[in-house]
């Protein structure tokens, strides 16, 4: 779990510094998803997203 962890946050710290900006929110949602899908779990999918960036939906 911790490896996962990890993982993430370097793959969106990488990601940000390519483009030579801060991380955003953003990258480390992605990069937590990515990480799911690599090892073999389902994504988040959008609930997470909606959460974070719209305020929510349903639950």
């Amino acid at each position: 779990m911790g490896s996962g962890i990890k993982s993430a946050a370097l793959a969106a710290a990488y990601r940000a510094a390519a483009e030579r900006r801060k991380v955003r929110n953003q990258d480390l949602v992605e990069a937590v998803d990515f990480e799911y899908r690599r090892t073999g779990r389902m994504g988040m999918g959008n609930e997470l997203y909606e959460e974070l960036y719209m305020g929510g939906g349903g639950t």
